[in-house]
């Protein structure tokens, strides 16, 4: 039960962190408007809007997960980050971008592999 516990853990905690990595997507998109446009207004609504509804996914998971574990895994933020940069924004990711998530991900395992 412990195993099944901490998967859905994972699963939670990597869903909040889609969540805040899509904050950036909404920030990007602003950008690409009018200053105080209605546009620009509206992206930057839904962007405090999303950093609230993640602030309160936060202080509920990190009641229930080491502190390590959580704070670690949000080096995947850098990966969610490549995935949107792709499908939004049709930008190129080289090999040092995937090399590097790829060290993150390492690291992260490494790192939580106790604290799971």
């Amino acid at each position: 039960m412990t195993i099944i516990k901490n998967i859905k853990d994972i699963l939670y905690l990597q869903l909040i962190f889609v969540l805040f990595s899509f904050i950036g997507v909404i920030a990007k998109t602003a950008s690409q408007y009018d200053l105080f446009s209605t546009g620009f207004i509206k992206c930057y609504g839904l962007e405090l809007l999303l950093i609230l509804i993640y602030a309160y996914f936060w202080q509920k998971i990190i009641k229930n997960v080491k502190l390590v574990v959580a704070y670690s895994n949000k080096g995947t933020v850098i990966v969610w980050n490549l995935l949107w940069a792709i499908l939004f924004f049709q930008e190129n990711i080289n090999i040092n971008n995937i090399i590097g998530s790829v060290i993150i991900i390492f690291g992260i395992v490494l790192v939580t592999s106790d604290g799971i």
